[in-house]
């Protein structure tokens, strides 16, 4: 088994477990909707927004769809009974499966790239995480193909989405 998947892991669950207990224990706690943003007109015509650009538009409670969970930036979900102690649990060393059994607290784990980029984002029950391709979730860009990747999961169960793929940078 390779190590950095399983570190990324780590760090992955880590993160899942505040984007968890946010959505587990916070709903009843509904956030006050942010005023209004200004918008500014050009003379070209505004493209028309997509149905997951209404849906990212409109975060729901305990939603943590920005870094820091809300404009106070303080990365403390809003909620009760959060856990404030875990354990990610053991590994199959063969196949890298998860024993959800041997865990406590950890809603799910999914498989990442062997880097990833920035905290994971919640919204309207999807988990965001910016990687690399190095799951190879899909087969039209193996694992082996580095990309830069934007993978959305599902938060109930982390099972992938969908997964937008883009070219690096020559700078990495």
């Amino acid at each position: 088994m390779k190590r950095p998947w399983f570190i990324l892991t780590l760090a992955f669950a880590a993160g899942c477990v505040v984007a968890a207990a946010t959505n587990l224990f916070a709903q009843q706690n509904a956030r006050q909707p942010s005023p209004a943003k200004k918008v500014i007109r050009t003379a070209a015509a505004p493209a028309k927004p997509t149905t997951a650009a209404k849906e990212a538009a409109h975060a729901g409670p305990g939603d943590w769809n920005q870094w820091g969970g809300t404009p106070a930036r303080n990365n403390t979900p809003e909620g009760t009974n959060i856990p404030s102690e875990w354990n990610i649990g053991e590994f199959d060393k063969k196949t890298g499966e998860w024993d959800r059994e041997s865990s406590e607290n950890i809603k799910w784990v999914a498989r990442l790239g062997s880097q990833s980029y920035g905290n994971p984002v919640v919204a309207n029950g999807k988990v965001f995480v910016g990687t690399n391709n190095g799951a190879g979730y899909l087969k039209r860009y193996p694992a082996a193909v580095d990309l830069g990747c934007l993978v959305a999961l599902n938060d109930a169960d982390g099972s992938f989405l969908w997964q937008d793929s883009s070219e690096k940078l020559p700078t990495g």
